[in-house]
């Protein structure tokens, strides 16, 4: 390794180039042509050759005179100095216009208009806590800082399923400190996303028009199979930035992976009504283990062997849960790594709901009624556990507080409109079933819309629906194909609505074949009223017979905000849990965490790992980004090989003298000598 002076700085740094790149501001282009200056030796040799003298003079007879050798006093001398000089300069001045000269000291446009930057991404997703990944990820980002080159500006930044700037300090600096990277970085617990991590970090390197510098990112990770790339098909990758991959490694390269395939909402393993819990077990194909055991964290007796062939995946059912189990942990035994080895399952607690079913006259039980359809069609769920009761209008005062929501039925007068009107208006869900002898004023009422006008409508045998709005929430679980079909449900009898003007709150979102609304919902306030123009129970229509009815009813229920679905799998800073203050809860981690889930309820929820982190397989990195035009830079970050110096250097170069063209000043200064030469060796002459 040499050493180079940095003229701004005054220190030595390591540098991979050769010497004498940096010893004279003048290099050439065609060194060997400098070879030719060699020939200077031919004038001096002619000039000390001793030549007879050409010029005669007549003299009379010497035969009178005796003939003596001629006795050399002094040696051989050179007597034209100034003509040998011209003719030795035009020589070399020769030399050195075939070796092509340029200043090195002359910088391009481009090294001139800005500096290099360097971008250091280190992984600190889940995978990277296994065995010394991270010693290693340090040791590879610290040799890169130490074989940065002086003045390159550096930037570090950690990542995950996003990047994230390193540290309190400009991004961009001449100097970065070892200490510093060690104290700022700690592999975490969320995912891997490359295709996300290096779109943004082409845009923190993008130009800003004043710095056209060179560009690249080092890239420090395990590269496990696991890591999303899918983004970066949808990713235009600049030319001028490069990629260069630093990959660490583990020594047990086998791993097994431990996910959760499906939740299970029961209080316990012996009660009847409790779902199974499913978890799936994937195998790296460098795993040597092909039995490992699963069980309960804290339960021995529930240790289940399971056998499990390399390279592949199972879905199995898991132990039955503890009965006094209400949070429990579902750990696979048997694997090296252990960082992706833990399922954390919480026991679901649905959600009461209060629906109050209010008619003229109540006849509780009484088969064929739209109360008897309402209460067999609601049921408890994972998440909802609705409760029915049902009171006559003369019994009805005001909503109580736990009431979530309310059906109308039959004939009701203007002032019940009222009040359930303003019932709706801070949140609940009222849901309207006029019949032949209802009020049309008292509907109007409930819109609060006196220009809609109630009647009933002439049916000629049956009524059907048309013109069904799949993208209206109620109606969005309809939208497929096979589900899409209302052929089969008919109406016997059913209301004419006229709406004079469609307003922006009112949406209807179902229609009879005759055009009239059949299903329509209007925003009031912060809840919403819904209104069906014709009863469900068997003497108006179809619809309670129909497989659509209790879909219907538990999707208009979730366009309430009162979903019926089980929550979907938590991951890792996945979530919007909030604690009893309101505020966002951080789930930086798999483990419980205590929400809110309203006003007077709170909830254990589990937060998981996201399962692809569990593919730690590596995959080659040169491979798979050259697939998508990366273009990379090979080997370590310390130097690059002698080919690919020698090649940069001579592009280098020659775009330098191209740019100077210093041989054509060279070319008159030949001219000149030569025409000095010839006129001083003819004026000796003459």
């Amino acid at each position: 390794m040499r050493f180079r002076v940095d003229p701004y700085r005054g220190k030595k740094i390591s540098s991979p180039l050769p010497f004498a790149f940096y010893t004279s501001p003048v290099s050439f282009l065609f060194p060997l042509y400098l070879l030719g200056a060699l020939a200077i030796g031919l004038p001096i040799l002619l000039h000390l050759r001793r030549r007879p003298p050409k010029e005669h003079m007549e003299f009379s007879s010497l035969m009178f005179l005796e003939k003596t050798p001629e006795r050399l006093t002094r040696r051989t001398k050179i007597e034209r100095w100034l003509l040998l000089a011209l003719r030795c300069l035009a020589l070399i001045t020769l030399a050195l216009l075939f070796g092509r000269p340029y200043l090195k000291s002359v910088t391009l446009p481009s090294e001139g208009e800005g500096r290099d930057r360097k971008l250091i991404l280190i992984d600190r997703s889940a995978s990277m806590q296994r065995e010394d990944l991270a010693e290693q990820a340090l040791a590879h980002a610290r040799k890169a800082l130490r074989d940065s080159p002086s003045g390159e500006e550096l930037g570090i930044a950690f990542f995950d399923e996003t990047l994230e700037i390193a540290g309190e300090s400009a991004l961009w600096s001449s100097t970065k400190s070892d200490g510093w990277i060690k104290e700022n970085y700690q592999p975490g617990w969320k995912a891997t996303d490359l295709g996300t991590v290096l779109s943004q970090a082409i845009d923190l390197l993008s130009d800003d028009g004043e710095n056209e510098g060179k560009r690249q990112i080092v890239l420090i990770s395990d590269f496990q199979e696991g890591a999303s790339r899918s983004s970066l098909n949808q990713t235009a990758w600049p030319e001028e930035v490069m990629l260069r991959c630093l990959p660490v490694q583990v020594k047990e390269e086998g791993n097994l992976s431990l996910s959760l395939a499906a939740a299970a909402p029961g209080t316990s393993g012996n009660d009847e009504n409790a779902a199974l819990t499913r978890v799936r077990i994937s195998s790296s194909t460098a795993s040597e283990s092909e039995s490992v055991s699963l069980q309960w964290e804290g339960y021995p007796d529930t240790k289940t062997e399971v056998y499990l062939a390399p390279g592949t995946s199972r879905v199995l059912k898991a132990p039955d849960r503890p009965a006094d189990a209400e949070t429990a942990t579902l750990v696979l035994q048997g694997d090296t790594h252990d960082f992706d080895n833990r399922v954390f399952v919480a026991t679901s607690q649905p959600r009461p709901l209060d629906i109050v079913f209010l008619s003229k006259s109540i006849e509780p039980g009484k088969a064929g009624t739209a109360l008897f359809y309402l209460e067999r069609a609601l049921n408890k769920t994972v998440s909802l556990e609705p409760k029915v009761s049902a009171k006559a209008f003369a019994d009805f005062d005001t909503p109580s507080e736990d009431t979530g929501a309310i059906v109308l039925h039959g004939d009701w007068s203007r002032e019940v409109s009222r009040k359930l009107r303003e019932f709706a208006g801070k949140g609940g869900l009222v849901v309207a079933l006029p019949s032949a002898e209802t009020n049309p004023d008292a509907f109007s009422e409930l819109f609060a819309s006196p220009d809609w006008k109630l009647s009933e409508a002439k049916v000629k045998d049956y009524a059907m629906l048309a013109d069904l709005d799949f993208e209206h929430p109620v109606l969005v679980p309809f939208a497929r194909a096979q589900m899409r079909d209302f052929t089969k449900v008919r109406f016997w009898k059913h209301r004419a609505l006229t709406i004079p003007e469609a307003s922006e709150a009112t949406s209807v979102f179902a229609r009879f074949d005759s055009g009239e609304p059949a299903w329509l919902e209007k925003r009031i306030g912060e809840g919403s009223v819904v209104a069906f123009l014709s009863g469900w129970e068997p003497r108006e229509s179809q619809l309670a017979l129909s497989s659509k009815f209790v879909p219907i009813l538990y999707s208009i229920l979730e366009n309430a905000g009162y979903s019926a679905r089980s929550a979907p799998t938590s991951y890792v800073e996945r979530t919007d849990f909030r604690n009893k203050e309101g505020d966002q809860l951080k789930t930086n981690k798999p483990g419980f965490y205590e929400v809110t889930l309203d006003e007077n309820r709170t909830s254990n929820m589990a937060v998981n790992l996201f399962p692809t982190e569990g593919s730690t397989d590596p995959f080659d990195p040169e491979l798979v980004f050259s697939e998508f035009g990366i273009p990379l830079l090979s080997g370590n970050d310390s130097a690059r090989t002698s080919t690919e110096q020698a090649s940069e250097q001579r592009l280098e170069a020659e775009e330098k003298e191209g740019r100077q063209k210093l041989w054509k000043w060279l070319v008159v200064a030949v001219l000149i000598f030569l025409v000095l030469e010839t006129w001083l060796a003819g004026r000796r002459q003459t």
